[in-house]
C-alpha cells in the first residue's frame, strides 16, 4: 500500500515543484483537485485560486512573506495555511502546507476536521493552537502547553508510514519558515520510490527462489 501512497505523493509534489519554480502559486491543493489518470498517474488540477509571484515574492518560497497582503480567502478552508487564516501575503509555503493536509487525508482516509461543525472554530483552533487534522483534544492540550517544532525533513525513522508521516507534520509547521519545500519534497518522495522499487524487485527474487525450491 505504501508503495501507491508514496507515488501519488511524488507526482503531486513534482507538480507543485514545477509550477513554484515558475513563479505560480495553486491555493487550492487538496485530495478533490488531484485526478488519477488511466495510467495510475496523478495531475494537479483546478487553477482557479491560483496566481503569479511578483518578484519580492519569489524570495518567499522559503522565508515568511515579507510584505503584508489582503486576507487570502481562496481556496478551501481546512487545507488553507495559518498565515493566510490570519490575512498574510501568499507563498509557496501555502501550498505546501496544504500538500501536508492532502498527504494525511491519503494515508488516513479520512476527511480533516471531520465532524467539526463550526469552521470559525476550526480557523481559531488551527491559528491559535496549532490544531491540525491528526490532533486529539488529550494531544491539543499538551501542545497548547508546551507546542515544539515538527519533525525534520529528511526523516530517519526505520518503517515507512512513520518517515511518511513525520513528512505531512513537517509540511503542516505553523512557521511558513519550517516547512520543506516543494523541490526538497519532490527529491525526497523520488529516493523513496528508488528505495521502494529496489526492496519490492527483492522481494520478487526472494519469492521466484522459494517457489523454485
Amino acid at each position: 500500500m505504501f508503495v501507491g501512497v508514496n507515488s501519488y505523493a511524488y507526482d503531486v509534489t513534482s507538480a507543485l515543484s514545477f509550477i513554484h519554480r515558475r513563479r505560480l502559486v495553486h491555493l487550492d491543493v487538496k485530495p478533490a483537485n488531484v485526478i488519477v489518470t488511466d495510467r495510475d498517474r496523478c495531475k494537479l488540477t483546478d487553477f482557479g485560486c491560483s496566481r503569479r509571484l511578483d518578484d519580492e515574492e519569489v524570495g518567499a518560497i522559503r522565508a515568511r512573506p515579507r510584505r503584508p497582503g489582503s486576507p487570502a480567502f481562496t481556496g478551501t478552508l481546512t487545507y488553507r495555511a495559518p498565515e493566510l487564516l490570519r490575512g498574510a501575503a501568499v507563498s509557496p509555503a501555502a501550498d505546501v502546507y496544504s500538500l501536508g493536509v492532502s498527504l494525511w487525508q491519503l494515508r488516513s482516509r479520512a476527511a480533516p476536521y471531520a465532524g467539526r461543525r463550526d469552521p470559525h472554530a476550526v480557523v481559531f483552533a488551527v491559528v491559535a493552537y496549532h490544531d491540525r487534522p491528526d490532533t486529539s483534544p488529550a494531544r491539543r492540550r499538551r501542545r497548547r502547553r508546551a507546542p515544539g517544532p515538527p519533525p525534520a525533513v529528511p526523516d530517519v525513522a526505520r518503517t515507512p508510514g512513520r518517515r511518511y508521516r513525520n513528512v505531512f507534520r513537517a509540511c503542516w509547521s505553523a512557521s511558513p519558515d519550517a516547512r520543506p519545500t516543494a523541490a526538497e519534497l519532490e527529491r525526497l518522495f523520488r529516493a523513496w520510490r528508488s528505495e521502494l522499487d529496489v526492496e519490492s524487485s527483492t522481494s520478487s527474487l526472494d519469492t521466484d527462489v522459494t517457489d523454485d525450491v
